[in-house]
């Protein structure tokens, strides 16, 4: 009883400091030492063999912890002497204890003698999970000491760290991979900042090669396990992760009880799927494209770059200290290169400094990201780049030329969710098959709405066209472009299209279209994106209900903030309440996320706004992510208020080139020509709205 006494002691002062609560922390800790000097025969707990020597030595090192915390270096610096003492006596693993022995010396400021301490913990560690953490500290302080960045360390940590997401991806559900993925998202940056301080064209490979498998990660790794079910699964499977979307999609809605119980069942569906499904040899397989690969499928006159922030660093006149500024920097490769180059560009604060109302009127786009990379750009001609955070809010590809003109005039450029897709295994282009949605009626009587949503055989049994958060109490209007659109875009199709229009325009209509066999979805219609702010302001709209939000996390807060209006939408706009079997008309990025789109190849978002999000690593939390989530393939969407007669003209033309037999890419140039050569249209506010993502085929 005495052993679980102390054991039960040692974690309560571990999760005591865990709550910041360092002095209760330290007393449970040292209540504990004591117990353990008096109990000199402490042999197995929770029926594991466990040394007392080992858990003296454990509880030595994080009593030396709290002393620390709480100013008592002095006394830190001894338990910690005694811990790794101990550890080398009875061979046991001291790594912990000496890397703990370093952070101590990191506060006091010795970074020389940390940078040993931390060597030892390395050389020491025996575990994948203890390299990295313990590598990637060691890093830091060397870079801290002002000694050389060890590249070996760095490829080694790496590497290790993409081992452990292959081994760990392969067979966790989704809630396990984004609860892993929380703790490790900032050490690729990390091990990013480091390699580049090493100026070694080796570790510049190296970070190519961590942006590859670090960009998207996530969105990658579901959609994979998507695909495999979709395209090659048991129809009982298909129709089990149908159901699971449809569960994870009545999360938001129901009470804390229920949600418990279908949280529970979503875990065994994706359990159960992740099993059947994913491997480790599948995981690799996707995960494995490295910049030689990208480099492969090159032309003699392509550039691929991705944006990436590697912070600026400044160390103080007295060189006692430094400080760090997010930067952006262009990583790019050619097919003539031997390594990637990097190219830093300005920091962060200098992007929040543009002007707003001039990105697209004046050259200043063009002096902050384009020209330092003119001689990169010396005989290309096309510019596949991915974007990273705010520069996923500017459509760079339209920066004005100095000379006149933009740089759009000069390069064919492709914006892509990152590099590595010009490695896998191209799309074809498909339009034989649309659904077009224009014209639609928000303004619907409830019972009217009521009797449309339930009449379709979808239903189940169980003039801008920007709204803004301040319009939700008036409700969205009637776009009449929209109809005129849809009518006009039909016109161009070899098979006629099926157009939704007025109150068939419903939020049921378009999820009916999960898991068909459709080419292009067209939605000509009022978008939305909404801050935290706005959103707590508003929670009487019926889809920003606090209460579900309260059960959210960060990811699916910010994809419930933005979304599409269907018929119908000013009803639950205006708090008023619909029976359970019908759709309020609203349709978020999340609900977007758990359908099964994986069978389009293009989805145009003709609405305002369609196109933002909240920005991290990770990409776009908005539409854009919601339907990559489902699985379409290229998206052309919007990053402000466009007009609606302006975008009729452009997406008219933009079928026009396209279903002649155009690329998507020259097919949106094209049009967006027609506006600038139009004196009605020229201003950028009317055709540099939209931006095309992925759109290769």
């Amino acid at each position: 009883m005495k052993k679980h006494w102390i054991l039960c002691l040692h974690r309560c002062a571990k999760l005591e400091r865990g709550n910041e609560n360092y002095f209760l922390a330290l007393l449970l800790e040292d209540v504990a030492l004591q117990e353990l000097y008096r109990n000199k025969t402490f042999g197995v707990l929770s029926g594991k063999p466990t040394s007392r020597e080992f858990f003296l030595a454990d509880c030595l090192s994080s009593a030396a912890v709290h002393y620390n915390q709480v100013g008592f270096r002095d006394q830190a610096y001894l338990n910690l002497e005694k811990a790794i003492e101990i550890a080398i006596a009875n061979n046991l693993d001291a790594s912990t204890y000496y890397s703990n022995l370093a952070d101590l010396y990191i506060a006091s400021r010795d970074f020389s003698k940390a940078v040993v301490a931390k060597q030892e913990a390395y050389n020491l560690s025996k575990s994948e999970y203890n390299k990295i953490e313990i590598g990637i500290g060691l890093g830091l302080v060397q870079f801290l000491a002002r000694q050389p960045i060890s590249a070996q360390i760095v490829k080694e940590t790496s590497n290790f760290l993409i081992s452990l997401l292959s081994r760990t991806f392969a067979f966790t559900t989704t809630n396990e991979r984004r609860n892993f993925w929380s703790y490790f998202e900032y050490h690729f940056p990390l091990l990013n900042f480091l390699a580049y301080q090493t100026d070694s064209p080796e570790l510049f490979i190296q970070i190519y090669n961590n942006i590859l498998i670090e960009k998207g990660l996530l969105l990658r790794t579901a959609n994979n396990l998507r695909d495999e079910i979709i395209l090659g699964g048991k129809s009982e499977d298909i129709t089990l992760y149908d159901q699971l979307l449809q569960l994870r999609e009545l999360l938001p809605s129901i009470s804390q009880k229920e949600a418990e119980i279908v949280k529970k069942k979503i875990e065994e569906i994706d359990k159960y799927l992740t099993k059947e499904y994913s491997s480790y040899a599948n995981y690799v397989n996707s995960n494995g494209i490295t910049w030689q690969d990208v480099r492969r499928n090159l032309q003699e006159e392509d550039i691929v770059i991705e944006f990436y922030n590697i912070p600026e660093t400044k160390w103080h006149e007295d060189e006692s200290d430094v400080d760090g500024k997010y930067r952006y920097c262009a990583i790019t490769l050619r097919k003539e290169y031997g390594y990637p180059h990097i190219i830093p560009l300005f920091t962060d604060e200098r992007l929040l400094e543009l002007d707003k109302e001039d990105l697209y009127e004046t050259d200043s786009i063009y002096n902050l990201i384009w020209k330092p990379l003119e001689s990169e750009l010396k005989g290309v001609k096309s510019i596949y780049f991915a974007a990273d955070r705010d520069l996923h809010k500017i459509g760079i590809e339209y920066a004005p030329l100095p000379g006149g003109g933009i740089i759009g005039d000069k390069f064919n450029l492709y914006r892509i969710s990152s590099t590595r897709v010009l490695a896998e295994k191209k799309k074809e282009s498909r339009c034989d098959n649309a659904v077009l949605y224009g014209g639609l009626r928000y303004d619907v009587g409830k019972d009217d709405l009521i009797a449309e949503s339930r009449a379709g055989d979808y239903h189940p049994t169980s003039t801008s066209r920007a709204f803004t958060a301040a319009d939700s109490r008036y409700g969205v209007k009637y776009l009449p472009g929209t109809l005129k659109e849809v009518e006009d875009i039909s016109q161009n199709f070899s098979n006629k299209p099926r157009l939704i229009t007025d109150i068939s325009g419903t939020e049921e209509s378009f999820k009916s279209l999960a898991g068909s066999s459709i080419d292009i979805i067209h939605l000509a219609t009022h978008g939305f994106f909404w801050s935290e702010d706005d959103a707590r302001k508003r929670d009487y709209v019926t889809f920003l209900n606090p209460d579900n939000r309260a059960k959210q996390s960060e990811e699916d807060k910010a994809l419930t903030r933005s979304g599409l209006f269907f018929s119908g939408a000013n009803i639950g706009l205006q708090g008023e309440t619909l029976p359970d079997d019908v759709e309020d008309g609203v349709l978020t990025a999340l609900e977007l996320s758990n359908m099964n789109l994986g069978h389009v190849d293009m989805v145009v978002m003709s609405a305002c706004e369609s196109g933002l999000g909240e920005t991290s690593g990770e990409g776009v939390f908005g539409l854009q992510r919601g339907f990559k989530l489902a699985g379409a393939n290229t998206l052309l969407m919007s990053l402000w208020k466009v007009d609606d007669t302006a975008t009729q003209l452009l997406m008219t033309e933009f079928y026009r080139n396209y279903l002649s037999g155009k690329t998507k890419q020259e097919s949106l140039r094209l049009a967006q020509q027609s506006l600038r050569d139009n004196a009605n249209y020229s201003d950028p506010q009317y055709w540099a709205a939209f931006i095309l993502l992925d759109g290769l085929n």
